[in-house]
């Protein structure tokens, strides 16, 4: 069974991002990789980029990080949670990220955000 949401949306963002990869020189098991949305879509797209060699992702939400300590959270998100860290906010994870992926409410990144990304941002 092929879910768009899921699957078609995580196919397009390697693809995308294999590419920004390439240009920028980066390889996508050295990058910090953010994502914002921790839906179908976005679990998808980290699970798909792990598979593929990612080594550094931080997902996020509107609660903050999918970090271990977090109780709310459902078998799919809980697998790509990340150990409890002091860094519990999309604003605490983003300072030197290589890449963000924003699946997830508009307007919830600000310039401020971006400018605090490593050089050449994705």
């Amino acid at each position: 069974v092929f879910h768009d949401d899921q699957h078609g949306t995580a196919v397009i963002v390697a693809a995308a991002l294999l590419n920004a990869l390439e240009i920028q020189g980066k390889t996508l098991d050295t990058v910090k990789i953010v994502f914002l949305g921790a839906g179908a879509a976005g679990c998808s797209c980290a699970k798909l980029l792990k598979l593929m060699g990612a080594k550094n992702i931080t997902m996020t939400d509107k609660t903050g990080v999918l970090d271990t300590d977090r109780k709310d959270l459902h078998d799919n998100n809980r697998a790509l949670a990340v150990p409890v860290s002091v860094a519990k906010t999309l604003a605490d994870v983003m300072p030197g990220a290589d890449v963000f992926i924003g699946v997830s409410a508009k307007n919830a990144l600000d310039a401020q955000l971006v400018k605090g990304m490593a050089k050449n941002p994705i």
